[in-house]
């Protein structure tokens, strides 16, 4: 079974998507190229990759919503944790991951305020993020008995190798998937993935007001298609940070390296370079209230 993630804005019933695509002209931030300096010592080097790799410059701010507190922008009371769920992980926990991921991706200054917590969804809305400005509310479905809350959720070992796709968009190859297979048998198969969820909705919250178009082809994996099928890990790609640098009106983010090979899973994950594609994706569009 696929269960889809929801968008809203503030102040909007937002319940209707219009599909577009990226003009070929679309504004393209500027290439970066760290410097990596060779022939020193280990340690003089170490040092100078330190001082020359850029500090995360988009700033989140995590709030929880505690059970029986009222969302803010989004309305309702909090609930509790969801029952039944395996991994041993907490909500909170793996908002830090996502945090984490998308203070990566984006590299332009910039701040802002995420509140999340367990709540009552339609049950088969996975998680719904509520956007207003600089502020957004996230809500997670505390529902469903079939989620993976992983206790360690910078680790994979849940899951089996890294897979990877790339796109050709406008004549540019780019990454367009990341993802791990749940381990058959294992503690994260055949249940939906916060981890996942988390990554997939802050991006939202800090300004993807878009899902991808999941039909065009190398893009059914990427993190901000509107979907996800259980037991399936999803990491940012340079297509998902390309599309919300654009979206949210930056210039600077990272570009995650095009493997042509699935990646063994003891291989980190967050190898970059850094650069700027253009990309295709599929836009919600803002609908205010009447």
């Amino acid at each position: 079974m696929i269960v889809f993630m929801r968008l809203r804005f503030s102040n909007a019933r937002f319940r209707k998507e219009a599909i577009m695509t990226f003009p070929s002209n679309s504004r393209i931030g500027p290439w970066i190229r760290p410097g990596l300096w060779r022939g020193f010592a280990l340690l003089t080097a170490g040092a100078l990759m330190l001082m020359t790799t850029p500090a995360f410059s988009l700033s989140i701010e995590l709030n929880q919503v505690k059970y029986g507190q009222t969302f803010p922008l989004a309305g309702g009371k909090a609930g509790g944790v969801p029952k039944g769920y395996s991994g041993g992980g907490s909500l909170g926990g793996v908002m830090k991951n996502a945090e984490q991921v998308w203070e990566t991706a984006i590299t332009d200054k910039d701040r802002v305020l995420l509140n999340f917590g367990w709540g009552t969804l339609e049950y088969k809305v996975l998680g719904q993020t509520t956007v207003s400005g600089k502020k957004a509310t996230l809500v997670f479905n505390n529902k469903r008995r079939d989620w993976f809350i992983d206790k360690t959720p910078f680790k994979n070992q849940e899951f089996g190798p890294l897979r990877t796709k790339r796109a050709t968009i406008d004549g540019k190859t780019m990454n367009s998937a990341r993802y791990n297979k749940a381990l058959s048998g294992g503690p994260a198969d055949d249940r939906f993935d916060l981890v996942t969820v988390a990554r997939h909705e802050v991006g939202h919250g800090v300004g993807a007001s878009f899902h991808l178009k999941a039909e065009i082809k190398n893009l059914d994996q990427a993190l901000l298609v509107p979907s996800l099928p259980p037991g399936m890990r999803r990491d940012i790609t340079t297509v998902d940070a390309w599309a919300t640098a654009d979206q949210a009106g930056h210039d600077s983010y990272h570009q995650y390296r095009v493997y042509a090979t699935p990646l063994p899973a003891s291989l980190p994950l967050a190898a970059t370079a850094f650069g700027a594609l253009g990309m295709i994706a599929a836009r919600r569009r803002r609908k205010t209230a009447a």
